[in-house]
């Protein structure tokens, strides 16, 4: 967390962009195989990398919007918190 309070540099971007984008497709691939279909879906983004950079989480926001997909990524420290958050989100 401690680089949060830097500017990323020109090559710091493109591997920040790169990173959002091949996480982008990771995203979609398991959304597709899981068949969850083309309705609004929540991603809860945990982890340190994720946590830990603001930018990046923005960029893989950005990435999953350009692909048409109504996603809403919130962040999340704890997986259990994640995972009751999600089995929340499914019962309504």
């Amino acid at each position: 967390r401690g680089l949060e309070n830097q500017a990323p540099d020109g090559p710091a971007l493109q591997i920040i962009d790169q990173s959002a984008a091949e996480l982008c497709q990771l995203v979609l691939a398991v959304h597709s195989q899981l068949g969850f279909g083309e309705a609004p879906w929540t991603l809860a983004a945990t982890g340190g990398v994720l946590l830990g950079s603001t930018i990046l989480r923005e960029r893989l926001q950005q990435k999953l919007h350009q692909q048409h997909r109504a996603v809403n990524m919130v962040p999340i420290d704890n997986p259990v918190q994640g995972a009751v958050y999600l089995a929340a989100a499914l019962a309504r």
